[in-house]
């Protein structure tokens, strides 16, 4: 008897390869991914959500309140990556990395970012293929798969694959629940009740990694309301959330004392204008800001990424010959909603960072009509992605924790030290080519504790390839080969793949 069997996608292939690049690197320490691993260790070590005895002076991302000390952000990151550690620290031995061993705690910290954020990074980029399949089944394999790699490996989104941040999580819980109602638009599709449910507790998922992904909870909300029939089945939307949001509250009445407190509110003074802002933080948008957020080469994203800008020619075919006016309104939605909202942030730049990383959150949503351009424009779409993936690569090699306060973070910062030469970082030259960022997670500034070109402040941040060919741009030449046959696999499997989704 003959199995027939359907031929494989590529979305394993593209999962692999995803991971394959975010592993590779290891950005080091920074406030941001410093306080979430501190509390990842008090959690795992301690049993306790405070990390006064785990921070070690290593972050100013704090909230403080009681005498006690916490992270000034959600806890869906750390709770992410609470298994990760648990796993290091088992295969470690009893003894957890100190404080002061200053390699164990950085490959510690890598460790657990690859089991946690860039396995979601990856898992993500497989998750945006079948999306994208799913909302234009018209449209062949191969050009699902290419916008799903631009987003992985041509945006913004790859270097936050490799760190300890919150926007990557957000975005893949963000694509979840949109492919989970995506059916409830169809007439014919079936309609099982958990489905709803699920992209509910999906949504709520993104918001306990950073509360600005209410944004795109209430547009995803109004969509449930537009695509479900009957439409009291969008409730089930709503009550899917309601597990996250409790236990949300649960950790700020644990930890700050009232269930609708929020971390930000006990955080460090440096980052508030109390009574100025809106919960500190918030005026009107600045519409010089939203013109540095697209085009300025300091925090522009279509600067940094300008293959994004065919997302325009996607979303216009998907309006009007797609038949998904109702996606792309999505679409646009939520980018224009986390666009306006950092335009009103006072920390509007993102501190460490070549670009504006607050936008993450919507990187997929804004990818997401790539498709039809890499069908109709293959060229300018296949050139515009592979610009975007050189620059995007060179920043995650060199150091996408660009300072804030270098005002050129291409021309006086990331090109001249892939050059070989140097730049000066805190007070400090710092050289390049590769693994520029010299602050150890154990440290709260670079060279707090251990002195330019020590081995600590050498070794902070690092590729995989530097274990063979050292400080180079060589290290980068075993990751350019997995990534070639990483992306023949991936096409490979798309040429395979029969039918739609």
């Amino acid at each position: 008897m003959t199995v027939i069997r359907r031929p494989r996608g590529p979305e394993w292939a593209i999962g692999l390869t995803l991971f394959v690049a975010y592993a590779w690197f290891c950005q080091g320490g920074g406030w941001n991914q410093n306080s979430r691993y501190d509390q990842v260790r008090a959690i795992v070590e301690r049993g306790r959500l405070s990390i006064d005895e785990t921070m070690a002076g290593n972050t100013g991302d704090l909230a403080t309140v009681g005498g006690r000390i916490y992270p000034n952000k959600p806890p869906g990151t750390t709770l992410l990556a609470v298994p990760a550690y648990a796993l290091v620290d088992l295969l470690h031995g009893s003894a957890a990395p100190a404080a002061d061993d200053w390699w164990s705690a950085t490959v510690a910290l890598h460790l657990t970012t690859a089991l946690s954020v860039r396995l979601l990074g990856a898992a993500g980029g497989a998750l945006f293929y079948r999306l994208s399949r799913r909302l234009f089944p018209a449209i062949g394999p191969a050009p699902h798969a290419a916008a799903a790699l631009t987003l992985g490996l041509s945006t913004l989104y790859f270097p936050f694959s490799t760190m300890l941040f919150d926007h990557v999580p957000v975005a893949f819980f963000s694509m979840l629940s949109l492919h989970l109602l995506l059916d409830e638009g169809q007439a014919n599709a079936p309609r099982p009740v958990r489905r709803p449910a699920a992209a509910g507790l999906a949504a709520g998922l993104a918001v306990l990694n950073n509360y600005a992904a209410v944004i795109t909870v209430a547009l995803l909300a109004l969509y449930a309301l537009a695509v479900c029939r009957p439409r009291r089945r969008a409730l089930l939307f709503v009550s899917g959330g309601v597990p996250a949001a409790l236990l949300l509250a649960w950790y700020h009445r644990a930890c700050f004392g009232r269930v609708f407190t929020l971390a930000t509110s006990y955080e460090n003074e440096i980052f508030r204008r109390p009574g100025e802002r809106w919960l500190g933080v918030f005026a009107a948008p600045n519409p010089d800001l939203l013109v540095k957020l697209l085009i300025s080469s300091y925090r522009g994203l279509f600067f940094s990424s300008p293959v994004l800008v065919l997302a325009g020619y996607g979303l216009w075919w998907m309006w009007t010959r797609g038949g998904r006016r109702r996606e792309a309104i999505l679409c646009v939605s939520v980018f224009v909603g986390f666009l306006l909202m950092n335009a009103s942030f006072n920390g509007w730049h993102g501190g460490y960072s070549y670009g504006p990383r607050y936008l993450i959150p919507a990187l997929p949503f804004l990818a997401l009509p790539l498709a039809p351009a890499f069908e109709r424009l293959p060229r300018l779409a296949t050139t515009l992605a592979c610009l975007s993936g050189a620059m995007t690569l060179l920043a995650t090699a060199v150091d996408p924790q660009v300072p804030f306060d270098e005002p050129r973070p291409w021309s006086a910062y990331i090109l001249p030290l892939a050059a070989g030469g140097e730049v000066v970082r805190m007070r400090n030259r710092e050289a390049g080519p590769v693994s520029a960022n010299p602050q150890s997670v154990t440290e709260k500034f670079a060279h707090d504790r251990f002195r330019p070109g020590s081995e600590p402040s050498n070794w902070s941040s690092f590729n995989l390839g530097e274990l063979v060919f050292g400080n180079s741009l060589a290290s980068l030449l075993p990751l350019l080969i997995a990534l070639s046959a990483g992306g023949w696999r991936v096409f490979a499997d798309a040429a395979g793949t029969v039918g739609g989704e």
